[in-house]
């Protein structure tokens, strides 16, 4: 499926590459049964493109989002809206039993645990390498009313992903959640706090490389400016060469 990308939705064109398209199939398909959709996020990959079902309304709210509303989805009725606004300005209808949020950032808890707290369905998606991502995750599942029903693992990489140059954020976790059944022990749950805090702990590490990273080549263009230009046109030039490749091979 081929998305239309505006100038200020650049910086998220490689969620629109047909390799991260599939997350969204995969996110429609667990949402297949709700009939009430909300999502936060979707910019210029909406789920409403991807939703294959019967529903009565799907919502996305996302500040780039191309504002849109529609009374069918599929040929059938449905209230279709697509709202350019921050979650903090949006006022949900209180009718939401499916809700998605891929790429997740670090949203305002309280307002997204109310809406989850009223769906069935979850789906979440972000990279574990991106902290704000992981910490949102745990946040999620310290406040104790789901169960995680499904984790897929999407490694991305060597795939053709348009603008996205940091691998580490080719590989995403998709989360399906669900209420909490009765589980006194919280054996399960208690897995999957151990693993959130994996995440945190991993993303901390990768977020402190990337800052000695970033921090070295700064001094290093201050400093040393021919040596800085030498060592980015190599990075430059190796990037060119794989996107030719992943073009070929296309």
């Amino acid at each position: 499926m081929n998305a239309t990308i505006r100038p200020e939705q650049q910086v998220w064109s490689y969620m629109a590459s047909e390799v991260f398209q599939s997350r969204y199939h995969v996110a429609a398909n667990y949402l297949r049964n709700c009939n009430h959709i909300l999502e936060v996020g979707g910019c210029s990959t909406p789920i409403t493109n991807y939703l294959r079902g019967t529903h009565e309304s799907v919502t996305v709210v996302d500040p780039l989002v191309d504002p849109m509303q529609a009374e069918t989805l599929n040929n059938r009725p449905c209230v279709v809206r697509h709202i350019p606004l921050n979650l903090q300005d949006y006022v949900p209808t209180g009718h939401e039993n499916g809700f998605a949020v891929l790429g997740m950032p670090q949203l305002p808890l309280e307002p997204v645990l109310a809406i989850m707290r009223r769906c069935d369905v979850n789906v979440l998606e972000f990279p574990p390498a991106f902290l704000p991502s992981c910490l949102m995750f745990q946040a999620v599942l310290e406040s104790r009313y789901f169960d995680v029903t499904a984790r897929i693992v999407f490694d991305l990489s060597h795939n053709d992903i348009g603008n996205l140059t940091d691998v580490n954020m080719a590989v995403r976790h998709l989360f399906v959640l669900k209420k909490r059944g009765v589980d006194p022990a919280d054996v399960r749950l208690s897995k999957w706090l151990r693993i959130s805090s994996d995440y945190v702990r991993d993303a901390r590490k990768y977020a402190w490389r990337t800052d000695i990273r970033d921090k070295s080549a700064m001094l290093l263009r201050d400093r040393f400016p021919s040596a800085y230009a030498y060592l980015k046109q190599i990075r430059d030039d190796k990037r060119a060469r794989r996107r030719r490749a992943h073009s070929l091979a296309a």
